[in-house]
Protein backbone atom coordinates (compact mmCIF):
# COMPACT_ATOMS: atom_id res chain seq x y z
CA UNK A 1 0.00 0.00 0.00
CA UNK A 2 2.85 2.42 0.73
CA UNK A 3 4.16 2.02 -2.84
CA UNK A 4 1.23 4.04 -4.11
CA UNK A 5 0.60 6.33 -1.19
CA UNK A 6 -2.36 6.99 1.06
CA UNK A 7 -3.56 10.01 -0.94
CA UNK A 8 -4.04 7.93 -4.08
CA UNK A 9 -5.76 5.14 -2.15
CA UNK A 10 -8.10 7.75 -0.68
CA UNK A 11 -8.79 8.96 -4.22
CA UNK A 12 -9.54 5.38 -5.32
CA UNK A 13 -12.02 4.92 -2.46
CA UNK A 14 -13.66 8.28 -3.26
CA UNK A 15 -13.96 7.38 -6.95
CA UNK A 16 -15.46 3.98 -6.17
CA UNK A 17 -17.96 5.59 -3.81
CA UNK A 18 -18.92 8.18 -6.42
CA UNK A 19 -19.22 5.65 -9.25
CA UNK A 20 -21.44 3.34 -7.18
CA UNK A 21 -23.83 5.98 -5.77
CA UNK A 22 -26.56 5.33 -8.39
CA UNK A 23 -26.66 1.58 -7.72
CA UNK A 24 -26.68 2.07 -3.94
CA UNK A 25 -29.43 4.70 -4.23
CA UNK A 26 -31.51 2.40 -6.43
CA UNK A 27 -31.12 -0.49 -4.00
CA UNK A 28 -32.07 1.78 -1.09
CA UNK A 29 -35.18 2.95 -2.94
CA UNK A 30 -36.16 -0.64 -3.77
CA UNK A 31 -35.77 -1.53 -0.08
CA UNK A 32 -37.92 1.44 0.98
CA UNK A 33 -40.62 0.41 -1.48
CA UNK A 34 -40.53 -3.15 -0.12
CA UNK A 35 -40.60 -2.12 3.55
CA UNK A 36 -42.50 1.19 3.65
CA UNK A 37 -44.54 1.00 0.45
CA UNK A 38 -48.29 0.63 0.45
CA UNK A 39 -50.47 -0.96 -2.19
CA UNK A 40 -52.47 1.76 -3.90
CA UNK A 41 -54.22 2.48 -7.16
CA UNK A 42 -52.82 5.26 -9.33
CA UNK A 43 -54.92 7.17 -11.82
CA UNK A 44 -53.63 6.99 -15.39
CA UNK A 45 -53.66 10.58 -16.68
CA UNK A 46 -52.01 9.86 -20.04
CA UNK A 47 -50.83 6.88 -22.06
CA UNK A 48 -48.35 7.33 -24.86
CA UNK A 49 -46.53 5.06 -27.27
CA UNK A 50 -43.37 5.64 -29.27
CA UNK A 51 -42.19 2.64 -31.25
CA UNK A 52 -41.94 -0.25 -28.80
CA UNK A 53 -41.93 2.01 -25.72
CA UNK A 54 -45.17 2.25 -23.78
CA UNK A 55 -45.39 5.08 -21.25
CA UNK A 56 -47.97 6.04 -18.67
CA UNK A 57 -48.40 9.14 -16.54
CA UNK A 58 -49.66 8.22 -13.08
CA UNK A 59 -51.26 10.38 -10.43
CA UNK A 60 -51.34 9.07 -6.89
CA UNK A 61 -53.89 9.84 -4.21
CA UNK A 62 -53.13 12.56 -1.66
CA UNK A 63 -51.82 10.02 0.90
CA UNK A 64 -48.93 9.14 -1.39
CA UNK A 65 -48.47 12.48 -3.16
CA UNK A 66 -50.08 15.52 -1.52
CA UNK A 67 -49.10 17.65 -4.53
CA UNK A 68 -50.89 15.20 -6.88
CA UNK A 69 -48.26 15.49 -9.63
CA UNK A 70 -48.05 13.16 -12.63
CA UNK A 71 -45.27 10.54 -12.53
CA UNK A 72 -44.00 8.82 -15.68
CA UNK A 73 -43.38 5.09 -15.98
CA UNK A 74 -42.45 2.90 -18.94
CA UNK A 75 -44.27 -0.44 -18.93
CA UNK A 76 -44.77 -3.54 -21.04
CA UNK A 77 -47.38 -3.43 -23.80
CA UNK A 78 -49.94 -5.58 -21.96
CA UNK A 79 -49.74 -3.48 -18.80
CA UNK A 80 -50.02 -0.32 -20.89
CA UNK A 81 -53.14 -1.57 -22.69
CA UNK A 82 -54.89 -2.62 -19.48
CA UNK A 83 -54.01 0.63 -17.69
CA UNK A 84 -55.08 2.75 -20.66
CA UNK A 85 -58.42 0.97 -20.90
CA UNK A 86 -59.20 0.98 -17.16
CA UNK A 87 -57.70 4.40 -16.38
CA UNK A 88 -55.86 3.05 -13.34
CA UNK A 89 -52.90 0.94 -12.32
CA UNK A 90 -52.27 -0.91 -9.06
CA UNK A 91 -48.81 0.06 -7.74
CA UNK A 92 -46.75 -0.05 -4.56
CA UNK A 93 -45.65 3.42 -3.44
CA UNK A 94 -43.98 5.05 -0.45
CA UNK A 95 -46.34 7.59 1.17
CA UNK A 96 -44.85 11.07 1.05
CA UNK A 97 -42.25 10.01 -1.54
CA UNK A 98 -44.18 9.49 -4.77
CA UNK A 99 -41.02 9.06 -6.83
CA UNK A 100 -40.45 5.79 -4.96
CA UNK A 101 -42.96 3.42 -6.53
CA UNK A 102 -43.02 0.07 -8.25
CA UNK A 103 -45.45 -0.65 -11.06
CA UNK A 104 -46.26 -4.11 -12.41
CA UNK A 105 -44.81 -4.66 -15.87
CA UNK A 106 -42.40 -1.76 -15.44
CA UNK A 107 -39.55 -1.75 -17.95
CA UNK A 108 -36.36 -0.66 -16.27
CA UNK A 109 -33.35 0.65 -18.10
CA UNK A 110 -30.03 -1.09 -17.49
CA UNK A 111 -27.99 1.88 -18.74
CA UNK A 112 -27.15 3.05 -15.23
CA UNK A 113 -26.00 -0.41 -14.25
CA UNK A 114 -23.76 -0.69 -17.34
CA UNK A 115 -22.31 2.79 -16.72
CA UNK A 116 -21.57 1.87 -13.11
CA UNK A 117 -19.90 -1.35 -14.22
CA UNK A 118 -17.81 0.57 -16.76
CA UNK A 119 -16.81 3.10 -14.09
CA UNK A 120 -15.70 0.29 -11.77
CA UNK A 121 -13.69 -1.35 -14.56
CA UNK A 122 -11.96 1.97 -15.34
CA UNK A 123 -11.08 2.53 -11.68
CA UNK A 124 -9.74 -1.05 -11.45
CA UNK A 125 -7.64 -0.50 -14.59
CA UNK A 126 -6.25 2.71 -13.12
CA UNK A 127 -5.35 0.94 -9.86
CA UNK A 128 -3.68 -1.88 -11.82
CA UNK A 129 -1.65 0.67 -13.79
CA UNK A 130 -0.60 2.44 -10.57
CA UNK A 131 0.47 -0.84 -8.98
CA UNK A 132 2.38 -1.91 -12.09
CA UNK A 133 4.18 1.45 -12.20
CA UNK A 134 4.99 1.26 -8.49
CA UNK A 135 6.42 -2.28 -8.93
CA UNK A 136 8.58 -1.15 -11.86
CA UNK A 137 9.95 1.76 -9.85
CA UNK A 138 10.86 -0.55 -6.98
CA UNK A 139 12.58 -2.94 -9.38
CA UNK A 140 14.85 -0.25 -10.86
CA UNK A 141 18.52 -0.47 -9.76
CA UNK A 142 19.44 1.74 -6.84
CA UNK A 143 15.93 2.05 -5.52
CA UNK A 144 16.06 -0.85 -3.10
CA UNK A 145 18.36 0.86 -0.56
CA UNK A 146 16.39 4.09 -0.35
CA UNK A 147 19.46 6.15 -1.30
CA UNK A 148 19.65 8.20 -4.48
CA UNK A 149 21.93 6.87 -7.21
CA UNK A 150 25.40 8.45 -7.21
CA UNK A 151 27.95 8.33 -9.97
CA UNK A 152 30.83 5.95 -9.32
CA UNK A 153 34.19 7.51 -8.87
Amino acid sequence: MSAIGPARWLLVVALLALVNVPVVASLATDRRIATEGVATTAEVTDAGQEGDRYALLLRFDAEVDPARRAWPVVVERETWQQARESGELAVRAVPGDPGAFDAPGEVRSRTGLWMTLLGNVLVAAWVAAMLRRARRRRAEPGDDDGEPDRPAG
